[in-house]
């Protein structure tokens, strides 16, 4: 749940569209700045791969961390768009 939040967030981001961007000395810094930041797309499938395992390998001890593996599934899911399509 919190790498899909961080995502969200994207502190430096907001700093450098809001912040440096204006400042900028030329239309290629402002172009720059509004950039955004890189999306891994191996990142994002590593963390789904490690929430399915870790769910699967638990079940036995713990059922409900299917419930709670598919929360997390789906918060991935709405912020990887929200990233995406931002």
């Amino acid at each position: 749940i919190s790498a899909p939040s961080i995502a969200l967030v994207d502190i430096v981001g907001f700093f450098m569209k809001h912040y440096m961007a204006p400042r900028a000395l030329s239309q290629e810094e402002m172009n720059n700045n509004f950039r955004g930041t890189k999306y891994e797309l191996a990142e994002r499938y590593a963390t789904v791969t490690k929430l399915l395992f870790l769910a699967f390998f638990y079940a036995s001890i713990f059922p409900v961390g299917y419930f709670i593996c598919s929360a997390s599934l789906v918060i991935a899911y709405y912020a990887d768009k929200f990233c995406l399509l931002r």
